[in-house]
């Protein structure tokens, strides 16, 4: 719940980007993604390749001008939500807030 909490505070709070790595997807957090870059904020998230996303989500297919980019990595064992002036870490499996840091 801290995380879902921290990912809304970093996307109200940024001016230009937010970057999410996270080893599952949090549907809560759509909305705010959409507000986000309806803001013109750009947003990259960053999850694992063997992820199975849940029944009716769809990512974004890559495209050069969209402000949504999605890349898959082969491992994620941490989370991290940050924007240029916010960041919080956490273990992705145990989901215990570790850190937050700002700038």
């Amino acid at each position: 719940m801290q995380v879902l909490h921290l990912a809304g505070v970093v996307m109200e709070e940024a001016e230009q980007y937010v970057w999410i790595l996270t080893d599952e997807v949090m549907t809560a957090s759509i909305p705010m993604i959409r507000k986000g870059y309806e803001r013109g904020i750009r947003v990259r998230i960053m999850l694992p390749e063997q992820l199975t996303l849940p029944s009716g989500f769809e990512l974004p297919e890559p495209a050069p001008a969209s402000p949504v980019e999605v890349r898959r990595l082969n491992e994620v064992k941490v989370c991290i939500v940050m924007n240029e002036k916010l960041a919080g870490l956490c273990s992705a499996r145990a989901r215990l807030f570790t850190s937050n840091v700002s700038w």
